[in-house]
C-alpha cells in the first residue's frame, strides 16, 4: 500500500509528514489557513483519499488517507474551532473525485463566509 510510505506525528503544535522519498515536511497547526480532504474514483486499488493542510494557497501539505500517524493529525485538526465533523463523513463516504472544506482560518471565514 502506497500510504504506508508516508510517516505522520503531531508534537508541539506541529504536523511533520515523512515523505516517502525521506524529505520531511512540517506545518504548526497555527499557520493553518484551510484544510482540505480530495477525493477520486480510484479506490480501492488506488490513493483516492488526499488531505492537504494549506499555510499558503500554492504548496499544501498532502498525505494520503491511512497514512501512518493519520489519527493523531486527526484528533489535533478535530482540536480546531469550527472543523466540519459532517464535511470529514462526507468525504471518507465519497467514491468520486471532489474537494471537502473541513476548516478554514478566521481570516477566511471572515472573507468567504462559513
Amino acid at each position: 500500500m502506497w500510504e504506508q510510505g508516508y510517516g505522520l506525528t503531531v508534537s508541539g503544535g506541529v504536523v511533520s509528514c515523512r515523505l516517502p522519498t525521506g524529505e520531511v515536511e512540517r506545518v504548526a497547526l497555527e499557520a493553518l489557513e484551510l484544510v482540505v480532504v480530495a477525493t477520486d474514483d480510484s479506490g480501492p486499488f488506488g490513493l483516492d483519499l488526499w488531505w492537504l493542510l494549506f499555510t499558503n494557497p500554492e504548496c499544501p501539505l498532502r498525505f494520503p488517507g491511512g497514512s501512518t500517524g493519520e489519527e493523531a493529525v486527526l484528533e489535533a485538526l478535530e482540536s480546531l474551532p469550527g472543523f466540519d465533523h459532517e464535511a470529514l463523513i462526507a468525504a471518507m463516504a465519497c467514491t468520486e473525485e471532489a474537494h471537502f472544506v473541513l476548516w478554514k482560518c478566521e481570516r477566511l471565514r471572515e472573507l468567504c463566509g462559513d
